[in-house]
């Protein structure tokens, strides 16, 4: 899993995770607006990014 963030760390915190049939770029061009309000932070699920292992389960990934 990996971690991008956007935004003020003074602001208060979202934590947007995508679904399964999309990665975490698309699921930030919806929510880029909020990023001017809050500081945004997107995990990339494994699987769903670029050079990742193959998604086993939800609870390896936690």
């Amino acid at each position: 899993m990996q971690f991008h963030s956007y935004g003020d760390k003074k602001n208060k915190t979202i934590l947007a995770l995508h679904g399964m049939l999309c990665d975490w770029q698309k699921f930030r061009e919806l929510l880029k607006p909020l990023e001017e309000t809050y500081y945004v932070i997107y995990p990339a699920m494994t699987g769903c990014y670029d050079g990742s292992e193959k998604f086993v389960s939800f609870a390896k990934e936690s």
